[in-house]
């Protein structure tokens, strides 16, 4: 509640005109980033932005048509003058700027006449023909608005402060001159050694195919192609109007946008062209299919042009499939009825010529058409079997592959293997393996066993009979084990009376974990790997428990459990130590109070 208090009376604005002070002060010295003042007027402004996006805006929009509303649009507007200008000559990090670009559009708080006022200073500050530094991420001050502007474009939310934003950008022709830049230089024809994307019967000229290489890898080339792609996706995100403008724009020669992003996403890299995709194919894919989501006005074309490429793509596989068995074909006796079926107009004379010599042909072989002069012709029977008899050359195997003899020399991995990467304590002896699991606290009061001495065996110990049944009087448990038992439990005796007495009366609880494992195991370090592809991935990010869930086999888990043993030595102690360190520290916070020793993790 006081978060929304705060964005009602514009907090994010004077906090980041405040942040803004405090680092242009501090320019001077190097300490903007370490200084603690900075440190926390950047936590929560994050933490104001992060509400604003959650609230699709509703937290911040206000209603214009009293004079305090009135008063407080003017005040606005020249606040955010003030902070653009305050941007531009500060020396702003890369985290703080992307923190700024998505609070950026909620600066305007659903006013019209701020959101025209910001989408100039989009049209202003954004040269796109310096989108290539921007791509390599160099650290040009001089340029902080550009950053922040094109980062905004690009991460831009869908709610209605953000669509009032996206409809000035529209009127003011930002989309126009972004939709022209991804056009520029396009080839008018698609990539030639993709087929699919041709029609059937249409043939390249070497020349005409050289051609379209040299066209396709300069348009490859060009630098800052992907940011562009990435402000349209941002743009068109739920967004009717956006879509519509995207879906139905045309080059000057008249190329649709779609089209080209078809042949983008539809193709992939060729070696002998020297062409490479550099990630393109997939900003692509992912800007239609937002133009193809449900609603969308152009989401019929879009699936149409990808329905024709796709029944194209069936046609060639047909051709691919009946060449294929026609080859097959020519191996066997039908290819002697395949290749005279056309010499069927022929004379008589000719085809029984052809006969004779394919009966001729197929004689030896099937033992057809046999008669006496070619039984005469043989040679005698004793005379064959001597030949037979006769010693041959025994035949040498056939040398085994070099990759074949590696793979029989492998040893075959035993126990448990990790998801990712399939290998486990054979293969890999020096990583270390945990179980996937999940961890839930649990409450047990006192007076149901969930005191110190139900845990620790006292109550056990003291409970023991006075002496073992007759039947167990000679066992090796009534010899060794049980008057080591008495005796300790005589000890423990005065000490428990007490403790059993105060929890007969006490209804405190007390909390424990309880844990479940599908038997999932990976290792620590194909974990981490896996944890930040999910994070970064560019079409469906995932946290790391989402993704972790997956490679265990679709079942929750919020833990990975060590697995330690004489087996695993080769396992550096820093990696063990680390692993039960996290192991602890996932326990800590599901209840509430760290454990005196890691002891009750280790004995799992």
């Amino acid at each position: 509640s006081n978060r929304k208090l705060l964005l009602q009376s514009r907090a994010p604005t004077i906090l980041l005109r405040l942040l803004l002070d405090v680092l242009h002060g501090l320019e001077d010295e190097g300490l903007s980033e370490s200084n603690p003042t900075a440190k926390g007027l950047q936590e929560l402004i994050e933490i104001l932005a992060s509400d604003m996006v959650s609230s699709n805006g509703t937290a911040v929009k206000r209603d214009a048509t009293t004079d305090e509303a009135r008063a407080d649009a003017e005040q606005d507007a020249s606040t955010l003058r003030l902070l653009l200008s305050a941007i531009e000559t500060s020396s702003l990090s890369r985290p703080l700027r992307n923190v700024i670009a998505k609070l950026l559009p909620y600066l305007t708080y659903g006013q019209s006449a701020l959101s025209k006022e910001l989408a100039m200073e989009f049209v202003r500050h954004v040269d796109l023909q310096r989108l290539g530094e921007y791509e390599l991420e160099c650290e040009d001050y001089s340029q902080v608005l550009m950053a922040t502007f094109v980062h905004a474009s690009s991460s831009l939310p869908a709610n209605e402060v953000c669509h009032s934003l996206r409809t000035e950008l529209i009127q003011c022709g930002y989309l126009d001159r972004v939709a022209s830049f991804v056009m520029q230089n396009c080839p008018s024809e698609p990539p030639c050694w993709t087929s699919s994307l041709w029609v059937k019967g249409d043939q390249l000229t070497s020349k005409k195919k050289s051609q379209l290489e040299k066209q396709w890898r300069i348009y490859m080339q060009r630098a800052g192609l992907k940011p562009a792609f990435d402000m349209l996706i941002g743009l068109s995100k739920q967004h009717k109007a956006t879509q519509s403008f995207v879906g139905t724009f045309k080059s000057s020669k008249q190329q649709s946008l779609i089209e080209v992003c078809h042949w983008i996403e539809s193709t992939s890299d060729s070696t002998s062209a020297r062409v490479t995709m550099k990630g393109l194919g997939l900003v692509a894919e992912t800007l239609l299919d937002e133009l193809a989501s449900d609603g969308s006005p152009v989401a019929t074309e879009v699936k149409d042009i990808r329905r024709k490429t796709r029944n194209r793509k069936k046609e060639i596989a047909m051709e691919r499939r009946s060449k294929a068995l026609v080859s097959m074909g020519a191996f066997g006796p039908n290819k002697a009825a395949a290749a005279s079926s056309p010499n069927k107009a022929s004379d008589e004379n000719n085809s029984s010529g052809v006969r004779g010599t394919a009966a001729s042909l197929l004689a030896p072989v099937f033992g057809f058409f046999q008669n006496s002069e070619a039984s005469s012709s043989q040679p005698p029977p004793s005379k064959r079997r001597k030949k037979d008899s006769s010693p041959k050359k025994e035949e040498e195997p056939p040398a085994k592959p070099a990759w074949m003899a590696e793979m029989e020399d492998m040893e075959d991995e035993t126990g448990l293997t990790c998801a990712v990467c399939q290998e486990g304590r054979t293969l890999q002896p020096s990583e270390l393996l945990g179980l996937y699991a999940y961890v839930k606290k649990v409450s047990v009061p006192l007076s149901q066993c969930g005191g110190r001495s139900c845990i620790d065996g006292t109550s056990l110990l003291t409970a023991l009979p006075p002496s073992m049944p007759s039947s167990l009087s000679d066992s090796h448990a009534a010899n060794e084990w049980y008057p080591a038992a008495r005796a300790v439990a005589e000890e423990l005796k005065d000490t428990a009376r007490s403790s059993l007495s105060s929890l007969a009366t006490s209804r405190r609880a007390t909390y424990f974990t309880t844990t479940v494992s599908a038997g999932n195991a990976i290792h620590f370090s194909c974990h981490n790997r896996a944890r930040q592809a999910d994070r970064n991935h560019p079409k469906a990010p995932k946290s790391e428990w989402e993704g972790a869930s997956l490679r265990n086999s679709r079942v929750n888990c919020n833990v990975i459990l060590p697995l330690v043993s004489s087996r695993s030595s080769k396992v550096p102690l820093v990696a063990v130590d680390v692993a039960l360190t996290e192991h602890q520290t996932a326990v800590s916070n599901l209840l509430g109070a760290r454990p005196k020793s890691m002891l009750w993790n280790i004995l799992h």
